[in-house]
């Protein structure tokens, strides 16, 4: 039987994973789970979708594909809709946030060309088989409670991770562990700035369980992140299949 050159022993199980991850990367992807989530009645950004087929890998030979210049237009005219910019930025798979000012986050319309191909770049390194990127979005820009900023820029908010299984909050912890920021940041104080960042105070715990309740009776065994603006109001931000989510190490549901 003929194998994957460069693989070795265990190939069954490797191309077992790999159909596992692809079918995973299928439920992942923004337009699959964004429709249940805003019908649960929980806050979410202002939200818009664009799908391509224009071969966007071209970008990253410097060739400008054809069909790319309609595409654009078609992210500029909804970035105005959402009166940005700025405007958040991403594909139906990731942001990039790591990357922040030449990904994600857009301050010049004028300059999507550039995001989309850091985003792009990204997605076919992201690990073997890569992320697809036929779906792009566009949100509105919110002004997250962020006392810090990490990375390229970018802002270390006061995000919580929930996870929800048969119809209940399985558990849920703060989105930055410790060692997601360390050497990543200016910041000389950034250890007190991220411990407060983390409180959880019994006034956040009264507003996010009840949404998060909320998103458990649509879904079963998933993720979702919350973030909360400079004004104080919180937002159902992304989601994800509970096993591709992160778990802090202490928690007694993190995979072994």
């Amino acid at each position: 039987m003929g194998g994957v050159p460069g693989w070795g022993v265990g190939d069954a199980v490797s191309l077992a994973e790999i159909e596992r991850d692809a079918a995973d990367r299928l439920m992942n992807d923004l337009p699959c789970w964004f429709p249940l989530l805003l019908a649960s009645g929980v806050s979410v950004p202002r939200t818009r979708i664009v799908r391509t087929r224009v071969p966007l890998i071209d970008l990253l030979d410097g060739k400008p594909p054809e069909g790319l210049d309609a595409f654009i237009a078609s992210l500029r005219i909804e970035a105005e809709r959402l009166h940005g910019p700025p405007v958040f930025l991403r594909t139906g798979q990731t942001s990039h946030k790591h990357g922040w000012r030449r990904t994600c986050y857009v301050t010049d319309l004028d300059a999507l060309v550039g995001h989309v191909r850091e985003l792009v770049e990204f997605s076919e390194i992201a690990d073997m088989i890569g992320l697809p990127y036929q779906t792009w979005v566009l949100r509105e820009f919110l002004d997250l409670d962020a006392r810090f900023t990490a990375f390229d820029g970018m802002p270390v908010a006061v995000e919580r991770r929930f996870f929800v299984a048969g119809g209940r909050v399985v558990c849920h912890h703060p989105y930055w562990p410790v060692e997601a920021i360390e050497g990543h940041t200016d910041e000389a104080d950034w250890r007190r700035l991220l411990a407060e960042t983390n409180a959880v105070t019994e006034a956040e715990s009264a507003t996010l369980l009840p949404m998060a309740q909320r998103v458990a009776e649509v879904f079963h065994d998933w993720s979702v992140d919350f973030a909360r603006t400079k004004a104080g109001d919180w937002y159902a931000i992304d989601m994800a299949l509970a096993r591709t989510s992160y778990h802090w190490p202490d928690c007694e549901h993190a995979q072994p």
